[in-house]
């Protein structure tokens, strides 16, 4: 892995840990953008992965976590 980083962000507002980093996955290198979120002790992670950058697909990626929702 290279270019790894964590930071904090809020999903459905709750509190998650995201940790981007780049993969070798056969040639090519992959983004991967993984947000972890607890809830209940259970640990959810969400793994986005895309060839270039991330930022390409912001757009994508913020509906996505922006309809995520965990029921009670």
């Amino acid at each position: 892995m290279r270019n790894v980083s964590k930071t904090a962000a809020t999903v459905s507002e709750m509190p998650a840990l995201v940790m981007s980093y780049e993969r070798s996955w056969g040639e090519p290198w992959w983004q991967f953008r993984d947000l972890w979120l607890e809830k209940d002790k259970t640990i959810y992670v969400l793994s986005f992965h895309c060839l270039g950058t991330a930022e390409k697909y912001q757009e994508e990626l913020e509906l996505i976590l922006n309809s995520f929702r965990l029921k009670n």
